[in-house]
């Protein structure tokens, strides 16, 4: 996952894998700005093993898990990744969903445009 800057937000682009012979897709995590930094200085020691778990369990978290559902699982199941599912909740938008199919950013852009239209 690599984040890059937006305005006040910081955005990941997440490939999901082809799954039932359907091409890969690509979904987006969107936090706000700071989030890449504090992942980073987060995981800047991790063992690539843990760098592996924590690349699965955003899978997990990009199929639809919701967050909290997710986030507990995860800290259960792998709690040497807590630290990071906290920067995840602590950068979260308040008033938006944390992971964008290809439909909603779609459907995001056009918004955008429409707006810059009007």
């Amino acid at each position: 996952m690599e984040f890059k800057p937006y305005g006040n937000l910081d955005i990941a682009r997440v490939k999901r894998p082809s799954l039932h012979g359907c091409p890969p897709t690509v979904s987006a995590i969107v936090l706000t700005r700071g989030a890449a930094d504090a992942l980073a200085q987060v995981m800047r020691d991790w063992p690539d093993a843990w760098h592996q778990r924590w690349q699965e369990a955003l899978l997990d978290l990009v199929y639809d898990c919701p967050f909290n559902v997710w986030a507990k699982r995860v800290e259960v199941e792998h709690p040497e990744l807590a630290p990071a599912v906290d920067v995840l909740n602590d950068y979260r938008l308040p008033t938006l969903g944390l992971v964008f199919d290809a439909a909603e950013l779609s459907l995001m852009q056009q918004i955008t445009e429409a707006l810059r239209s009007a």
